[in-house]
């Protein structure tokens, strides 16, 4: 397995601490360089923000404290897999994220060809936390009263809703069918 970069190595090397935080852009840049291919870990004293709108790693591993940036209008993070051991905050129920956060797993060279299974994941263990608080508006559970077929471009729903154009809606099954 690839040994993890310490952000605390890299502290003494001109990454950039703003209010005792550690950009999490310059991390990626002094340890895992533009290959995609490195891990990083986040020490449990360590407070990384991302402030960055593309990141590319291999494993990213977060002992310590990660937090999402209202500075940023997007981040897209690509891993293949995510170990939150610490804390993933995006906003607080005070302050809430108001902007957009991807996580897209990588394919895994380990994985199977035949069946795409193998470990790849956002795996948050015992003791780790995510919390992610985002805008309220518009956010919410509908049910749907009535079948929705694939191709429909409608849905009915039990209850009113103010939706607009560019949101994502997602559509979760009741059933295993």
């Amino acid at each position: 397995a690839e040994a993890a970069n310490s952000v605390s190595n890299l502290k003494t090397n001109n990454v950039a601490l703003k209010n005792g935080q550690l950009s999490f852009a310059e991390v990626v840049k002094a340890s895992a360089g533009e290959d995609g291919n490195k891990s990083i870990e986040i020490k449990p004293e360590e407070t990384v923000v991302l402030d960055s709108n593309n990141i590319n790693v291999g494993e990213l591993v977060i002992n310590g404290t990660l937090l999402c940036s209202n500075d940023v209008e997007q981040t897209v993070i690509r891993a293949k897999t995510i170990y939150v051991n610490g804390k993933f905050e995006c906003g607080s129920p005070e302050n809430r994220f108001n902007k957009k956060l991807l996580i897209l797993l990588k394919p895994n060279p380990a994985l199977d060809p035949k069946t795409n299974s193998g470990f790849r994941g956002l795996i948050v263990n015992r003791n780790g936390v995510l919390n992610l608080f985002g805008a309220t508006e518009r956010a919410g559970f509908h049910r749907i009263t009535q079948t929705v077929n694939p191709g429909a471009t409608s849905l009915t729903l039990s209850s009113a809703v103010n939706w607009k154009e560019g949101d994502d809606v997602v559509l979760a099954p009741t059933s295993y069918d």
